[in-house]
């Protein structure tokens, strides 16, 4: 199942969009229950410049790794929210 959602970590607002299974899989970050997902910055978010807001990026495998704190928080963050 498809979610999205938002949220703010240290005064940034981000966007994500995830795709949901109910239990973990081998696809999944870290095994998880997440085998696709797409965490961007809301303010500079457009769906036409879907890729130059984005900070993660996860397909069955790493795309676009956090490359900072505050982009490891936001993978936590909704890695959290679907534990």
């Amino acid at each position: 199942m498809w979610e999205k959602g938002s949220f703010e970590i240290d005064g940034s607002k981000f966007v994500y969009e995830a795709k949901v299974f109910k239990t973990g899989s081998k696809y999944g970050i870290n095994d998880g229950r997440i085998s696709k997902l797409w965490i961007g910055y809301d303010d500079k978010f457009l769906p036409w410049h879907y890729f130059e807001s984005c900070i993660v990026h996860y397909d069955r495998g790493w795309d676009i790794e956090p490359k900072d704190d505050l982009a490891r928080k936001a993978l936590e963050y909704v890695l959290n929210l679907y534990k």
